[in-house]
């Protein structure tokens, strides 16, 4: 009858939420808990100095307060930031990055600037048939600042 199908579906719908928590759990590490911005940002630098064979700048404007900006918005200004950095170095060949966010009044800007060999980023944002609408690289950090109310801009030429 209907009541096996049921508990299957329970079953599987209970198990399906508990993966869901733990996957939250690991999108908000402590890391992010009780830390101003600048800080966290400087860690994203500073694994990306380990990992990387690019120099690194950086200029952190502002107070950071650690309230001033919530959590999401620390994890989604992280994950743009490493998201850039990996760019510049992997796919720019970038041999300097500087880091500068700017906390006032109006928000968190967040700026990042290589030497590396640049690209036309009109060609590169252009929707490709059978790529999926939701996936990492500039997709992905544009639709991050864009769920947070902020944007994203990239200013860049071949060369």
């Amino acid at each position: 009858t209907l009541r096996p199908a049921l508990a299957r579906i329970y079953e599987t719908v209970g198990g399906a939420l508990h993966e869901m928590r733990e996957l939250i759990g690991h999108l908000r590490p402590a890391q992010f808990e009780d830390r101003r911005l600048n800080d966290i940002l400087q860690d994203a630098v500073t694994a990306f100095e380990v990992r990387a064979d690019c120099a690194t700048t950086v200029e952190w404007v502002g107070e950071f307060p650690v309230n001033g900006v919530s959590i999401t918005q620390r994890i989604t200004l992280y994950r743009i930031l490493q998201e850039t950095l990996t760019n510049a170095q992997r796919h720019g060949r970038a041999t300097h990055v500087t880091v500068r966010a700017v906390e006032d009044p109006s928000g968190v800007t967040l700026e990042v600037t290589d030497d590396g060999v640049g690209f036309d980023p009109v060609a590169v944002q252009r929707r490709r048939p059978g790529m999926p609408l939701a996936r990492f690289g500039l997709y992905g950090m544009r639709d991050r600042a864009q769920i947070l109310g902020g944007s994203f801009d990239i200013t860049s030429t071949p060369g």
